[in-house]
């Protein structure tokens, strides 16, 4: 009979690993090892592991968080430095394709870190149960991962290794931190244009005031073309409006918040259409007739939009000097008289975070005239046309 000189789990004299611990009877001397004595150990039948406890818990502290995987070998099997290595491999996964996630946040990269994640967790699993197997018949461990000897190395060996994968962890934080904020920029059209200039010239009649404490993105333009910018604090834009018949302002605050957003219009110094809001991630939109032609008689017809977008969302539809705000959940077809407007143009935000596909479309004489979608979170879609 072998008493493990580390435990005191009696073992068969044959046996060169303890079938509790794991630990090697190699080269230790036999009076070491208790051979042929007597000697008991209290409770021994309590010795034997249940195959199922360090599965069960590896499967549970996976699902919480890769970085848990190993938390059977530690805390039931008592292979602390085996249950480190795998919880330390579960960290580094987590760290690598968080990362990632942060630059390129597509299908691909959640699906291949799911696939590792969970292979890590499968394979946790089974290796608990082995070596609960290979201890409770006093059987030398299985390699972790058919190569490492976990019970052999030495401290400073899964120091290193646990080491290397705080820094990664370290690595991730520090992405998240210096990541840039997501883009919830409104774009009118897919067009640019370099005629719609920033600053205060004198030379320019019409200018778009924007008044508002925190982040803001804009888009500038017409049907036809549009300029983004970007910026924090107040900002008059100058517009040239030889080169225009209607110009349209699709603003958004870009930082969550109650602070408020106030837009005008400015032409020959007056204020012709201004809009404000206080909502989180607030949307304005605001537009006007610069040229100062006569439209023709429009039709009697009703302009629709309709608004495909299987979530919550809001609207400002309207133009020239009135708009008009809408919300709801779903699928709707909002009619408008076009009698009361030369230009009119919509902003239509979700309101709920999530990839779900928004939707619009202007509808004149039976006809799509524009139409934009969008999937980013909170996402903004801004339509316009000319009556």
């Amino acid at each position: 009979m072998r008493i493990c000189p580390e435990c005191g789990t009696e073992n068969s004299d044959n046996s060169k690993f303890c079938r509790n611990c794991g630990s090697s009877f190699e080269n230790l001397a036999t009076d070491d090892l208790g051979v042929g004595q007597n000697k008991r150990n209290v409770g021994n039948a309590s010795n034997q592991k249940n195959k199922w406890i360090a599965l069960i818990l590896n499967f549970i502290g996976g699902m919480i968080a890769y970085c848990f995987s190993g938390i059977g070998h530690i805390l039931y099997l008592r292979l602390y430095k085996r249950g480190l290595i795998l919880c330390a491999i579960g960290l580094l996964i987590t760290a690598i394709f968080g990362i990632i996630a942060i630059f390129n946040d597509s299908f691909t990269v959640t699906l291949l870190s799911l696939i590792f994640g969970f292979g890590l967790i499968i394979y946790s699993m089974y290796d608990a149960y082995k070596c609960t197997d290979a201890i409770n018949e006093g059987k030398q461990l299985p390699l972790l991962f058919n190569a490492i000897d976990s019970e052999s190395m030495s401290k400073s060996k899964v120091i290193a290794v646990i080491l290397i994968c705080v820094v990664a962890l370290f690595a991730l934080v520090g992405a998240i931190i210096l990541s840039p904020e997501p883009d919830y920029s409104p774009q009118l059209t897919n067009g640019l244009s370099g005629d719609i200039i920033g600053g205060d010239v004198e030379d320019y009649d019409v200018q778009i005031k924007i008044i508002c404490p925190v982040e803001w993105s804009a888009s500038i333009g017409d049907e036809n073309t549009s300029t983004h910018y970007e910026g924090t604090g107040n900002r008059t834009i100058n517009i040239d409006s030889d080169d225009y018949e209607v110009i349209a302002a699709a603003v958004q605050k870009t930082k969550s918040g109650s602070d408020n957003l106030k837009v005008q219009i400015i032409k020959d110094g007056k204020v012709v259409d201004t809009e404000s809001t206080t909502k989180d991630y607030g949307v304005v939109t605001v537009s006007a007739t610069l040229d100062g032609k006569t439209f023709a008689n429009p039709s009697s017809d009703k302009i629709q939009f309709k608004i495909t977008c299987p979530v919550e969302w809001s609207a400002s539809i309207g133009g020239d000097d009135t708009n008009t705000h809408y919300e709801g959940t779903g699928n709707k077809i909002i009619e408008v008289d076009p009698k009361n407007y030369k230009v009119i143009a919509a902003a239509v935000q979700k309101t709920k975070s999530g990839s779900d596909n928004l939707k619009v479309e202007i509808i004149k004489d039976g006809k799509v005239v524009d139409t934009e979608s969008t999937s980013k979170d909170y996402g903004v879609v801004t339509v316009s046309t000319t009556i």
